[in-house]
C-alpha cells in the first residue's frame, strides 16, 4: 500500500506544479497581449534607401532586396512589438510587493527567445540578400557581421 500511496503523491505534486506552470503562462500571455506599445525610432537612412541609391546593384536585384526588407522589416517590428510589450508586463510583475516567480521566469525566458528570434531573423535577411548579390558567395558569422548587425538593427 505504501508503495504505491508514494509515487500518487509525487505524480499528484508534479501534476500540481505543471498545472500551475500552465495557469502562469497563460496569465502572462493574456497579459501581454493586453498591453499596447509605440515603437518608433527615427533614423537617419533606411536600408530601402541604400538599396534605392546602389549604383552597384541590377534594377532585379534592388527588387528582391527590397522584398526581404521589407518582410524583415515587418518581421523586426512585430518582434519588437512583443519584446516591448512583454517588458511592461515584466515591470508590472517585479513591482508587486509579492513578485511570482513563475510569472518572472516566464517573461524572462520569453525575452530571451524574442530578442534571439529578431537576431536571427536579422542574420536570415543578411544571408538573403547575400544571396541575392553574389548567389554563389558562402556567407559566413563573423565578429564584424555581429557588430554591423547590431547597429544595423539598432536603426530599423
Amino acid at each position: 500500500m505504501r508503495l504505491i500511496f508514494i509515487p500518487t503523491i509525487l505524480l499528484l505534486i508534479l501534476t500540481t506544479g505543471c498545472a500551475e506552470n500552465s495557469i502562469a503562462k497563460k496569465k502572462v500571455v493574456a497579459e501581454i497581449q493586453n498591453v499596447p506599445t509605440q515603437y518608433h525610432e527615427e533614423v537617419v537612412i533606411t536600408p530601402r534607401e541604400l538599396i534605392l541609391s546602389s549604383a552597384e546593384l541590377t534594377p532585379t536585384q534592388k527588387e528582391k532586396l527590397l522584398i526581404i526588407e521589407e518582410n524583415n522589416r515587418d518581421k523586426y517590428t512585430r518582434i519588437t512589438d512583443e519584446i516591448e510589450k512583454t517588458k511592461i508586463v515584466m515591470i508590472q510583475t517585479i513591482l508587486k510587493p509579492k513578485m511570482d516567480q513563475k510569472e518572472y521566469q516566464i517573461l524572462k525566458k520569453r525575452l530571451l527567445k524574442l530578442d534571439q528570434d529578431r537576431i536571427d531573423n536579422g542574420f536570415a535577411s543578411i544571408a538573403k540578400a547575400r544571396d541575392v548579390i553574389a548567389p554563389m558567395e558562402k556567407l559566413q558569422k563573423t565578429q564584424f557581421d555581429d557588430i554591423f548587425f547590431h547597429n544595423m538593427v539598432k536603426g530599423m
